[in-house]
């Protein structure tokens, strides 16, 4: 029936004229040079419905004439998309088309699913397209998260250089990398402080490179920007420069680090050309070392006096030469770490070293008040974690001994019936 409606409109209209009767060459030249949809449509074809090719494409209704282009669907196949004319499927020797009835639609609507619009079909070519989420269930898909961070490199923590201030903190395992790195954390340090805040140790002298391992391989599965550094640990880059370069390549390959940090100055300035000469990523670390602790009679301040901060500004620039990315400043007066962030062309990073730092670092259990005892001048308790601890432990032992926990929101219930116990 809505064959013959269409022949009986084109009749009318029409009249005489040939109804996309031309051949390719007429249509190219009575359309400006694009090729129309299709082939000569016949009355008596059209009454069967077997007009034209009837795969991957669907003629236009009513009045809406359309010229085919060749587009691509979101899965990938190819079809034709049609654009509307101004008139029905008619074209005059002149080249032009005739004006569309007003109030004509373009396709018929379906009173049960409202207008029939196929994405890429009946739209125009760069025309925004309804997706098949709406089509189907009547509303937009949703929109995908975007995510605007990405993993911090070496070279944009080289480009902080007196810019916006980073951000590092030390991280032991999954957990906390991924709760650090959630708050915006740039920098994750795998310290050999672990040492003593993590296995109790009273200094850092006792962990191994496979500790460092161990752990930098849990932060690097909690992590997802943040750039990671796993600390060479007391007498794994002293020795010879060829164990630096092993042992930095561990901290890499098995510990899935994306840098080492060293201790130390001038005298280590070779061992860290070449772990950088063998495309290692270096940070240094300068003032205050706690793997000579005893060298220094104690976690002392260091830079005090002339002669030791001329010392340390010049072990700054050695290690800034050898190739270092960037430089930790720790336990320093802040006059000379502003000193040496000022000549030194790399990033400097404080801990108890001043305000005038690229960046600052602190251990994590310090930052949320995790230790009870120890408390550095230096250290500011963004919380009072270890009290939190405490209470939600001792509320814990509380209900357990009171047999309040657990409750039935926390006990598995059978399927279907109670299950009987045989004696």
């Amino acid at each position: 029936m809505l064959a013959v409606v269409i022949v009986e409109r084109l009749r009318t209209h029409v009249g005489d004229e040939r109804i996309l009767g031309v051949g390719k060459r007429g249509q190219r030249e009575a359309h400006g040079g694009r090729f129309l949809v299709g082939r000569t449509r016949k009355p008596r074809r059209l009454a069967q419905g077997r007009a034209g090719r009837q795969t991957r494409r669907r003629r236009p209704y009513g009045s809406a004439a359309r010229v085919g282009r060749t587009g691509r669907l979101q899965s990938g196949r190819r079809h034709r998309c049609c654009k509307p004319a101004s008139s029905v499927c008619a074209v005059t020797a002149g080249g032009r088309s005739r004006p569309a009835r007003p109030g004509a639609s373009v396709l018929p609507v379906n009173p049960r699913r409202g207008p029939s619009i196929l994405p890429g079909r009946d739209q125009e070519v760069g025309a925004p397209t309804v997706s098949d989420n709406e089509v189907k269930y009547g509303r937009p898909a949703p929109a995908p998260i975007a995510d605007a961070r990405k993993p911090i490199t070496v070279p944009e923590i080289r480009a902080r250089k007196r810019g916006v201030p980073l951000a590092m903190v030390t991280a032991y395992d999954a957990t906390f990398a991924r709760m650090l790195d959630e708050a915006g954390v740039e920098m994750l340090l795998v310290g050999d402080s672990l040492g003593m805040a993590v296995q109790g140790n009273p200094d850092t002298l006792g962990v191994t490179v496979d500790d460092i391992v161990y752990h930098c391989r849990a932060v690097a599965r909690g992590n997802r920007y943040a750039h990671v550094i796993g600390d060479m640990p007391f007498l794994s880059y002293q020795v010879t420069p060829e164990d630096a370069v092993r042992n930095a390549g561990r901290i890499l390959a098995e510990g899935r680090a994306h840098a080492v940090k060293l201790e130390g100055g001038a005298a280590i300035a070779p061992a860290v050309a070449r772990i950088v000469a063998a495309g290692i990523p270096v940070m240094g670390h300068v003032g205050l070392t706690p793997q000579s602790v005893h060298a220094m009679g104690g976690f002392r301040v260091q830079g005090r006096d002339d002669e030791d901060a001329r010392r340390i500004l010049a072990d700054a620039h050695a290690i800034a030469d050898a190739g270092a990315y960037a430089l930790v400043l720790e336990g320093i007066p802040g006059e000379l770490a502003e000193r040496i962030t000022a000549e030194l062309a790399i990033p400097t990073i404080g801990i108890g070293a001043g305000v005038h730092c690229d960046g600052q670092v602190l251990v994590c259990y310090d930052l949320l008040g995790m230790t009870a005892d120890l408390r550095p001048k230096f250290v500011k308790r963004y919380d009072e974690g270890f009290a939190r601890v405490v209470t939600a432990a001792s509320a814990f032992v509380d209900e357990v001994r009171r047999r309040e926990f657990p409750g039935v929101e926390h006990t598995f219930a059978t399927r279907n019936r109670p299950v009987s116990v045989a004696g």
